[in-house]
């Protein structure tokens, strides 16, 4: 019974917004107690303008918020894909298997040029997209190679840029590859 009239009273309250004052009074000097539960409640209802626009400039923000994620993704996904399907095709070129190489190549150059149609690309953030591909670039790129190529995963070459340095400097290529691959793909979606 209690719990009814608490109900009714927060009806009454919410359907009479422009007596906002004298709901407010009501309410405030009422307590509930139930054998179970001591409900001690004040309602307090915002002015509708100021209220309202508080609520969806927050459901704005949250919204924003998640769409620049979903960019992001998309960012990730489009040059994750580009960066595969070109190394593929280096690898593929390699093999002697030239048109299928060629193929793949077409297909990554043809993924990065299709992503200003898929994606809404901000001039501001460009120093974060070129991070983001060189990022993934050196975490996907290797891999995917030696994989088409049916080389061991570790392989390192004596001919490419990135093969000189893990020489030169003596780390082991499967961490750095790891680490850039986890920077490429948490960093936009953390901090962006």
């Amino acid at each position: 019974m209690k719990i009814i009239s608490l109900l009714v009273l927060i009806f009454i309250s919410i359907n009479l917004s422009s007596q906002n004052d004298s709901c407010l009074t009501k309410i405030d000097s009422l307590s509930f107690k139930t054998p179970l539960v001591h409900i001690s409640s004040t309602i307090k209802i915002m002015p509708d303008s100021a209220g309202m626009a508080k609520i969806l400039s927050i459901k704005k923000i949250k919204a924003e918020k998640f769409a620049n994620k979903m960019e992001w993704l998309k960012i990730i996904g489009l040059y994750s894909a580009s960066i595969i399907l070109n190394g593929i095709g280096d690898g593929l070129n390699n093999s002697e298997q030239k048109t299928m190489g060629h193929v793949f190549n077409g297909l990554s150059i043809g993924v990065l040029l299709a992503s200003p149609f898929l994606v809404n690309y901000n001039k501001k953030n460009w120093f974060w997209y070129a991070l983001t591909y060189t990022s993934l670039r050196v975490g996907l790129f290797d891999t995917t190679y030696n994989l088409t190529r049916k080389l061991p995963l570790d392989f390192v070459g004596s001919t490419s840029p990135t093969d000189k340095i893990y020489k030169t400097v003596g780390v082991n290529p499967a961490f750095v590859k790891t680490n850039f691959l986890a920077l490429g793909i948490t960093f936009p979606l953390s901090f962006l």
